[in-house]
């Protein structure tokens, strides 16, 4: 039995920033019932359409050549909200810092195998061999900007020089580093 529908994507998340630009990943791959899972391990969870504008946009960027009607056990492609954004402008920490917090939401923080995992695959289009994360040095320790723990994938000096008080990952050794807080780096947002 056919049922008429509409791509529906399923939200997890509101927008917090005003004139945030909603970024979407597309998988041409067909997933069904797994789609939502993969996209909430690797990126933030399906997306959904809240707009006219945003579902013209998507049909015109990958969906234009499917039928509205289809089969409910048909599998279909489908578009991932992601949670990390890589920026490819070169900022310093405290400006990479500032332009997520008001464009996203901070700095990524790396505290898990999955979230380097996720960070990988984010830094692939890089123009910088480190990227600038959430990690950084003060009062005598390091932290991550979000306030999560730390986690086992951070070693990091536990002195640093002053200006080398920033982390950052490195997308070729695939490791946590700390660098001088006022190179010029790409840098990975966090978006909640």
């Amino acid at each position: 039995m056919k049922s008429i529908f509409f791509i529906f994507l399923l939200v997890v998340g509101c927008v917090v920033a005003v004139g945030l630009t909603r970024e979407y990943v597309f998988f041409r791959a067909s997933y069904s019932s797994s789609a939502q899972s993969y996209c909430r391990q690797y990126y933030r969870d399906l997306a959904t359409i809240t707009s006219k504008e945003e579902s013209k946009q998507l049909l015109q960027s990958g969906l234009s050549n499917y039928d509205r009607t289809i089969t409910c056990g048909n599998a279909k492609s489908f578009y991932c909200d992601r949670f990390l954004i890589l920026v490819k402008e070169k900022k310093t920490w405290e400006e990479a810092q500032e332009f997520c917090r008001t464009n996203y939401t901070s700095l990524a923080s790396v505290t898990s195998e999955t979230s380097l995992s996720q960070l990988n695959l984010e830094t692939v289009g890089t123009e910088t061999e480190s990227v600038w994360t959430g990690l950084r040095f003060m009062n005598g320790q390091w932290f991550w900007v979000s306030g999560e723990q730390l986690g086992s994938l951070v070693s990091m000096p536990s002195c640093p020089a002053l200006s080398y008080r920033c982390g950052a990952l490195n997308t070729t050794t695939n490791t946590l580093q700390n660098l001088n807080c006022n190179e010029k780096l790409n840098f990975v947002c966090y978006w909640n």
